[in-house]
């Protein structure tokens, strides 16, 4: 069972969608404030990219 999150307006507060995330991934808000890394790059760390025909599985079901 995959667990995705999809928002399909590019940009739409993808801050804080990226923040939600990374928390649900229990990153310490302190981690996330202290960290010279962008929001971006810290959530990487922990929630790994899928590979296209992963994804598209994912997104037809």
């Amino acid at each position: 069972i995959h667990k995705i999150s999809y928002c399909p307006i590019y940009k739409a507060g993808s801050t804080t969608w990226l923040y939600n995330l990374c928390q649900l991934m229990n990153i310490s808000e302190e981690e996330i404030s202290t960290s010279n890394d962008q929001i971006s790059t810290i959530a990487r760390r922990v929630i790994p990219e899928m590979d296209y025909p992963e994804a598209e599985e994912v997104v037809s079901k």
